[in-house]
C-alpha cells in the first residue's frame, strides 16, 4: 500500500520544486489496527512537499470495515484515519462485528444501522493515592450512517480474544471517550434492579439528550455527602424500559459472578519497553476480561478538563489466568507521569464480567433494535508510563 501526507521531516534542499532524487527517513512506522509495520520506504515523493510511505500489510493484520491507520514519526503519532481490510482475498466485503453483509450493503446504499447498549460497571480505584469505589450505568440506542459508523468504529469494535488494539481518544472530565457522532433515540424511562446486597431497587437511569447514565454508588474518594449506596455484587440484574418516542418497552437481565483478584494489584509505574504482565485469580473461566490503559495530555480544569490520549485495549478470558500487554502496544503510548501532575494523565484498568445479554426492543418506526446489556467489575489506578 502507499500512503501520502506531509510533515515526515525536514529535507536538506528546497522543497518548493520537484526533488531530483529520493530522500527517506528511518524513524517512521505505520500503525494499522495496533500492528506496528516498518515501511519499505518513507520519504519524499516526486511532488514538492508531498511525502510517500510504502508498506505491506502483514498476514496477521486486523481486518474490518474501519481498521485504524496512523503514521508515527519518532514519538509523534498522526491523527487517525481508517482503511477497510477484507478477511481474505476472495471475501465479497469487509467485516464489522455484529453486522451482516446485507446490513453493510444497506449502509453503502445510504441506509442507517440502529443498535443499543447498556453497561453496568464498578471500579475499585486508586486515583493518585486516594482509594475509592464507583458504580455506574450508561447506555443508549443509536442510529448511524455508514460515514458515522466509520468514525466511531475504532472505539466501538470488539477485539478478538487474546488480542490488543491501539486507538486515539478524547476523554472528557466525566471520563467518557468522545469519538464520532450518531443520532440517539428516546426509549422513555429506564430502570435497573439488582439482587439483595446491591441496594438497587427500581433505580431510575437519567436520560439527557437520549443518552442514559447514572451514578449508582460511590465510596472513599468517589463518594460525597448524599451519594447513592448502590454496588455490584454477584447475582442477577434486570434492566427495564417503559418505551418512548423511538424505542418500545423492553426487559432484559444478566447474572454477574465473582470478580477477579489481580495478583499483587495494579502497578503504579509501567515501563513500556518491558511489556506489562498481569495475573489474576477468581472469576468464571468464560468471563470476558478487558485490560485498558491510556496516556495523554490534559488541558483545562474541573468540568472543562479534556485529555487527548492514546489508548490500548486488550481482551482475553478469566480462565487464561493472566495476560501480557506487549511492548509493541505500550510503546505507542506517550510517556506520562501521574494524573496528579495536572498536565499529563496515565491510567490503567482491568475489568471482567459475563458475556453480554442480548435483547431486541421494537422500533416505533418499524423493525427492532439489536442490543446488549453488560456488567463488569474491576480495578483501576492512575499510573506512570515510562
Amino acid at each position: 500500500m502507499v500512503a501520502w501526507g506531509s510533515g515526515l521531516g525536514p529535507v536538506p534542499f528546497p522543497d518548493s520544486s520537484p526533488p531530483s532524487s529520493g530522500y527517506s527517513y528511518s524513524n517512521v512506522a505505520v500503525l494499522v489496527g495496533g500492528t506496528v509495520i516498518t515501511p519499505a520506504y518513507a520519504g519524499i515523493s516526486a511532488y514538492p512537499g508531498l511525502d510517500q510511505i510504502n508498506f505491506t500489510l502483514p498476514t496477521n493484520v486486523s481486518t474490518g470495515c474501519a481498521v485504524s491507520l496512523q503514521i508515527q514519526v519518532g514519538n509523534v503519532v498522526s491523527a487517525a484515519t481508517t482503511i477497510s481490510i477484507a478477511p481474505n482475498p476472495s471475501a465479497p466485503a469487509c467485516v464489522y462485528p455484529g453486522l451482516t453483509q446485507q446490513q453493510l450493503q444497506q449502509l453503502d446504499n445510504g441506509g442507517t444501522y440502529t443498535a443499543g447498549y447498556f453497561e453496568l460497571e464498578q471500579l475499585i480505584e486508586n486515583i493518585s493515592g486516594s482509594n475509592g469505589a464507583s458504580t455506574s450505568i450508561s447506555g443508549s440506542f443509536s442510529q448511524v450512517t455508514g460515514f458515522e459508523l466509520g468514525s466511531i468504529s475504532s472505539a466501538a469494535t470488539s477485539n478478538t480474544n487474546g488480542a490488543c488494539k491501539v486507538i486515539q481518544v478524547t476523554v472528557t472530565s466525566s471520563g467518557t471517550p468522545t469519538t464520532g457522532t450518531a443520532k440517539f433515540l428516546d426509549a422513555g424511562k429506564v430502570t435497573v434492579n439488582g439482587p439483595a446486597g446491591s441496594n438497587l431497587s427500581s433505580v431510575a437511569v437519567t436520560e439527557t439528550g437520549n443518552l442514559y447514565s447514572a451514578i449508582l454508588g460511590g465510596t472513599g474518594a468517589n463518594g460525597v455527602s448524599g451519594s447513592p449506596n448502590g454496588m455490584l455484587v454477584p447475582g442477577a440484574y434486570t434492566l427495564a424500559g417503559a418505551g418512548g418516542q423511538d424505542v418500545g418497552s423492553f426487559t432484559t437481565s444478566i447474572t454477574l459472578g465473582a470478580p477477579l483478584t489481580i495478583v499483587g494489584g495494579l502497578p503504579t509505574t509501567v515501563t513500556e519497553s518491558a511489556g506489562l504482565s498481569l495475573s489474576w485469580t477468581g472469576g468464571n473461566a468464560s468471563d470476558l476480561v478487558g485490560i485498558v490503559g491510556y496516556s495523554g495530555t490534559m488541558t483545562g480544569t474541573g468540568n472543562n478538563a479534556v485529555t487527548i490520549a492514546t489508548e490500548f485495549i486488550c481482551t482475553t478470558t478469566a480462565g487464561a489466568g493472566g495476560f501480557t500487554v506487549p511492548a509493541s502496544m505500550l510503546t505507542q503510548l506517550p510517556k506520562s507521569s501521574s494524573i496528579a501532575a495536572g498536565t499529563a494523565a496515565g491510567f490503567l484498568e482491568v475489568i471482567s464480567g459475563p458475556s453480554p445479554a442480548t435483547f431486541s426492543p421494537a422500533l416505533t418506526a418499524g423493525g427492532t433494535v439489536p442490543s446488549t446489556f453488560s456488567a463488569f467489575v474491576g480495578s483501576a489506578s492512575t499510573v506512570s508510563y515510562q
